[in-house]
């Protein structure tokens, strides 16, 4: 037993001195192992870093060649790629061409004019790929919707073409009979109410017209009397005091020779009162104006009125003149005292002396015999309401020509200023410039009378017609206005045919028999001719080429309160300007008011002068004001409406009106003009800084060396001062490394040495987009 526990004891002493052993082995085989790995991993990293050192080395020597090549291929297949697309471009642009009859530049022809014509860029030519199919496919579409079109159209045109056929063959029988007589007797009675109100109202406004210009007339000839007259009278007056001057001097001369040794003070005081009495009878005048603005002097005491300087005025102006010099040049008033000054009133130009105030038209008339005004006699009404005989035209027997003055003239100028009427030569002759050639002209007959179309109803035969009827007898065809009214008022003779032209239209210079109204003028011929024998002579040869024009002598048709132009009695009128007071339609008003004083006149309407009659003035009580009430719009005023004011007082509202719309539209284009300075500048300013970040970022780039190390961050700072200071420290980058103009000229010349890296990669920019384009 004690052996057995002593054996255990040694036993245990051996296991643990084993076991001490063994963990002290494990130690150093441990150290050992991580020695060795140490040593081998430290050889293993430098072997890897000088692989990829030399690895890096191929693979850029690789880019750099693949690079060439690549962009040599590029090029190529970009060129080819380019070429392909504006030549398949141009054959879709002539194909559009061909399918349209108006030359008109497509959105593809505007794309490929606007490309440069060389290194187009790979966007360009997509883009001009893309416009390509788009204008493909907008022909394939176009094809399908007309071949779609046409078959509906004809399809239903078909149908309807058919159901209209089977409709009438089978209503033609059951309504024709029944339905005719009705129909018939509607549409006459229709149409004949129609015309009879046509022409009623056709004849009120010739009428009218005829009144206007018989008053206009009456008043322009009484006016004419009325001055004839008091020049008569005033000229009578002057002969009567001067006779009596004259007589009166005599008898002082007579009493001077026999009084002038017995009393000379007696005669000193005798020549005393007669320089007071004409003083007094000079300062009896008064020198005024009327309405109209013409210069007239009043007698306070007599009340005697002279339309020019009286005697006694003239007596006191040369005495006055003699009294202030000796000298006969001051006695004698130069031309350059006299000015011309416009008078707005009646719109006359008089002279008027700066020196001694004096005033006088600038073409005196010339007096001549006083006539009485012809009475203006209106023809009485008959039962068929005629019309009052309009005013006989002045022939004058054998009229020269005025040129030659030996040949009777044939035809008299309507546009021709100095002579109006040429025999037939002088006629070519002076019409030969191209500035005459669209002179109009009237034939004469051979006693100077005009060869115009007069009335064949009426018993006068200085009558002009205005009608021809062509279903009228041969030898009644031409008739003046009243002669249609009642000839053409029942309803068998209310569906003929006519031609309404204007009174004085000249006739044709070819028709055989009975001759029509001239509507078309040959320049070449110097003749008129109707439509019928314009065609016949004018239609081979050279008269075909000939310079031709349509004569205005055509009447238009009348609406409801409308009236012909007062000018070429043809159109409808149009304008009612407000000074002269005339009606005239547009072509008549621009030619009148070209030139001159009257291009500054203004106008309204005449559908809105027609308004006038609907306007009325009522006194208001409570206001104590007018009032101006529309009956028609129901609209109540207090000031005057534009339409009842005098001419000159419209004339003068629509010019300030003028005025004011272009003073406002003067501000409102000053104001956008400096809203767009204001944009451009912002533009400017955009496109400066946003030039200045594209630098900095590319400066930025060229150069990442310089932020990639970042400062430590100070514990005591905040995360908004480390990002200022972030960008402090960039600005200062961006501002050290600004290319000068030398380093941008060095690096441009390393950019262009083939083989270089800097050359590959300028080769790759300039064929790569940028991003801003792709965006």
């Amino acid at each position: 037993k004690i052996q057995c526990m002593l054996r255990q004891h040694w036993a245990r002493q051996v296991r643990r001195q084993l076991e001490k052993d063994r963990h002290e082995l494990f130690i150093k085989h441990t150290n050992a192992a991580i020695e060795i790995q140490r040593i081998a991993r430290g050889r293993q990293g430098r072997n890897r870093v000088k692989a990829i050192k030399q690895a890096k080395i191929i693979e850029a020597e690789k880019k750099r060649l693949s690079a060439q090549r690549i962009q040599s291929r590029l090029r190529g297949n970009q060129s080819r790629a380019a070429i392909r697309a504006i030549q398949y471009a141009k054959s879709v642009i002539y194909r559009q061409h061909q399918r349209t009859l108006k030359q008109v530049k497509t959105q593809l022809e505007n794309l490929v004019n606007s490309l440069p014509s060389q290194d187009l860029s790979i966007t360009q030519t997509n883009e001009l790929e893309m416009a390509t199919k788009q204008a493909e496919k907008a022909m394939e579409y176009d094809d399908q919707e007309i071949i779609r079109i046409q078959c509906l159209w004809r399809g239903r045109k078909g149908r309807f073409t058919h159901h209209l056929l089977l409709k009438a063959k089978h209503e033609r029988e059951a309504l024709e009979y029944k339905c005719a007589v009705r129909i018939q007797s509607r549409v006459r009675g229709r149409q004949g109410r129609q015309v009879v109100e046509k022409i009623k109202q056709s004849q009120f406004f010739y009428e009218t017209t005829l009144a206007y210009k018989r008053a206009i007339r009456a008043k322009e000839e009484k006016q004419k009397w009325v001055e004839r007259l008091d020049m008569e009278k005033f000229k009578i007056q002057v002969e009567k005091e001067k006779a009596l001057e004259h007589k009166l001097k005599i008898t002082r001369k007579e009493d001077e020779l026999l009084r002038l040794e017995l009393n000379v003070a007696a005669q000193k005081k005798l020549i005393e009162e007669a320089h007071l009495e004409k003083e007094k009878a000079t300062a009896q005048w008064k020198e005024a104006t009327d309405n109209f603005g013409y210069v007239y002097y009043q007698n306070l005491q007599t009340g005697e009125t002279s339309w020019s300087v009286p005697v006694d005025i003239l007596r006191h102006r040369e005495l006055l003149k003699s009294e202030k010099t000796s000298s006969t040049e001051e006695d004698i008033s130069s031309e350059e005292d006299w000015e011309e000054l416009y008078n707005p009133n009646n719109g006359q130009m008089y002279l008027h002396n700066r020196k001694t105030g004096e005033t006088k038209w600038s073409s005196e008339p010339p007096v001549a015999a006083v006539d009485p005004p012809k009475e203006v006699k209106h023809k009485e009404k008959t039962e068929t309401n005629s019309i009052p005989e309009p005013v006989k035209e002045v022939s004058v027997e054998n009229l020269k020509c005025g040129l030659c003055q030996k040949q009777n003239a044939v035809k008299e100028c309507l546009h021709c200023t100095t002579t109006k009427f040429y025999c037939t030569s002088c006629f070519n002759k002076e019409h030969k410039a191209v500035t005459h050639h669209e002179h109009d002209f009237k034939i004469l007959n051979h006693d100077g009378s005009r060869e115009c179309a007069m009335c064949q109803h009426c018993s006068e035969a200085s009558v002009k017609a205005t009608y021809y009827c062509e279903n009228c007898n041969l030898s009644k065809r031409y008739m003046c206005q009243s002669c249609y009214t009642s000839s053409h008022s029942t309803a068998e003779t209310i569906p003929h045919k006519f031609i309404h032209f204007s009174a004085g239209a000249s006739l044709c210079s070819q028709c055989k028999g009975e001759k029509l109204v001239a509507q078309r003028i040959c320049y070449d011929c110097s003749d008129k001719f109707c439509i019928d024998c314009f065609s016949t002579l004018h239609a081979k040869g050279k008269k075909k080429d000939h310079n031709v024009k349509d004569l205005n002598v055509l009447k238009v048709d009348l609406g409801e309160n409308e009236s012909y132009c007062i000018q070429c009695d043809v159109q409808a009128a149009v304008r009612v300007c407000n000074l002269c007071g005339d009606n005239f339609c547009i072509k008549c008003y621009d030619d009148v008011h070209s030139k001159g004083r009257k291009a500054e006149h203004t106008y309204i309407l005449c559908k809105d002068a027609a308004t006038a009659g609907d306007w009325i003035e009522i006194y208001d009580g409570n206001r104590k004001s007018n009032l101006y009430y529309n009956l028609a719009t129901k609209e109540t005023l207090s000031e005057k409406p534009s339409v009842l004011l005098l001419g000159l007082e419209r004339h003068r509202e629509m010019i300030a009106d003028a005025l004011r719309e272009k003073k406002k539209r003067e501000v409102e284009r000053e104001s956008e003009v400096v809203a767009l300075r204001e944009k451009v500048r912002a533009l400017e300013e955009e496109n400066e800084l946003e030039r200045r970040h594209r630098e900095q970022q590319a400066i930025l780039e060229d150069n990442p060396d310089v932020l990639e190390t970042k400062p430590k961050k100070k514990w005591w700072k905040t995360k908004a001062q480390m990002e200022k200071e972030k960008k402090q420290r960039e600005d200062k980058v961006v501002l050290s490394l600004m290319i000068t103009k030398q380093r941008k000229e060095k690096l441009h010349q390393e950019a262009m040495q083939i083989g270089s890296a800097g050359y590959a990669n300028t080769i790759l920019n300039s064929v790569t987009p940028p991003k801003q384009d792709e965006q």
